[in-house]
């Protein structure tokens, strides 16, 4: 999947493939999966929030609304996060995931540390609201058929 984003004013094309979660334990020696989840929980996300019920994608309501509508309303407001959310928080893997999907939509940009320079500001809250479709799209998991099709004898 890909997405152009703006940044600083910069068109950035982000994407997520099954590459992305390899590509980023390469490149800073972590599991992209492991560090998401941290993220949500520190956040206190939908995976974390027991008054939100999380459906599956197959799932459907009254509330249907479109993609796009569905990731604002699952957005964080980082302004409500408890002192002690702030303590369990670290925004590095932030920066790291939003440069795995750059990496993995195109593969000139350079390393992290100078690909970050090339930007005045980078508005984390701005960027990763735009980067839920893409996150999400690499941990969504498709319900697969789990019956088995005899075969005939003939």
């Amino acid at each position: 999947m890909l997405k152009v984003i703006e940044i600083d004013g910069k068109q950035v094309q982000l994407a997520s493939n099954a590459a992305t979660p390899l590509r980023y334990h390469m490149q800073f020696n972590r599991d992209y999966f492991a560090d998401l989840l941290k993220i949500v929980k520190a956040v206190g996300g939908p995976a974390t929030n027991s008054q939100q019920e999380i459906k599956p994608e197959t799932e459907t309501s009254s509330e249907d609304s479109e993609p796009e509508e569905k990731i604002e309303k699952e957005m964080i407001d980082l302004f409500s996060l408890s002192w002690e959310d702030l303590d369990h928080l670290d925004f590095i893997p932030v920066y790291n995931i939003v440069w795995a999907l750059a990496k993995s939509a195109n593969s000139n940009i350079p390393d992290p540390l100078t690909w970050l320079e090339g930007f005045e500001s980078f508005p984390l809250a701005d960027v990763m609201e735009e980067a839920v479709e893409l996150i999400s799209h690499s941990i969504s998991a498709k319900k697969k058929s789990t019956k088995h099709t005899p075969v005939k004898n003939h």
